[in-house]
C-alpha cells in the first residue's frame, strides 16, 4: 500500500523503496524507531493510543464518507483501471460505527487530547494541499529523496518481487 501512496505522490517516494542488501524498507522502519522512541519517551503510552486511536477513527469515517460520496455520483475510475465495487449499505453502517466511536469518548469523558488530535489532523490538510496540488517544493522533495536513497543505500524494489 505504501507503493502505491508513494507512485500518487501522496507520501514521500523514500518510503516505497528497499534495502539494496537485504531487500528490507529500511527508510520505514527508521521512521518507525524514531516515532515509537518518542512515544515511548513521552511516559504516557496510553494517552497516545487514544490519540492514535482517535485519530485513525476519524480517517476511517473520512474514507467511508469518500466512498459513499463516489458511489453516489457514479465514479466509474480511469479507462485502464478497475472499479472496486461494495453494497451501498455498507459504508453508511461504517459511517454510523466510526461516528459512534468518535463522539461517544468526547461525550462521555472530554479530554484536552481529542482537541489535540482534531488541531493535528487540521493543521496537516494545508500541507496536503501544498503539496498535492500546488506541486510545491518538488524539486527540493526530488532532492531529497535522491539524498535520502543515498544515505540508505536504497532503490525502487521490482514489481516481480512484490
Amino acid at each position: 500500500m505504501t507503493d502505491e501512496f508513494c507512485i500518487s505522490g501522496d507520501i514521500p517516494q523514500i518510503l516505497s523503496m528497499v534495502s539494496i542488501r537485504d531487500n528490507a524498507p529500511a527508510a520505514v522502519i527508521v521512521l518507525n524507531i524514531i516515532i515509537g522512541t518518542v512515544a515511548c519517551l513521552t511516559g504516557d503510552v496510553l494517552s497516545i493510543l487514544e490519540f492514535v486511536g482517535f485519530i485513525i477513527w476519524v480517517v476511517h469515517c473520512t474514507v467511508f464518507l469518500a466512498l459513499i460520496r463516489l458511489r453516489l455520483t457514479g465514479y466509474q475510475g480511469p479507462s485502464n483501471s478497475a472499479v472496486f465495487r461494495v453494497p451501498l449499505p455498507l459504508p453508511f453502517i461504517m459511517v454510523t460505527i466510526c461516528l459512534y466511536i468518535i463522539v461517544v469518548p468526547v461525550v462521555a469523558a472530554p479530554r484536552l487530547h481529542y482537541l489535540y488530535a482534531v488541531i493535528c489532523i487540521l493543521i496537516g490538510l494545508p500541507f496536503y494541499f501544498i503539496f498535492k496540488y500546488f506541486k510545491a517544493f518538488n524539486k527540493l522533495r526530488d532532492n531529497m529523496t535522491v539524498r535520502f536513497q543515498l544515505l540508505f543505500r536504497t532503490a525502487v524494489p521490482d514489481k516481480d518481487i512484490l
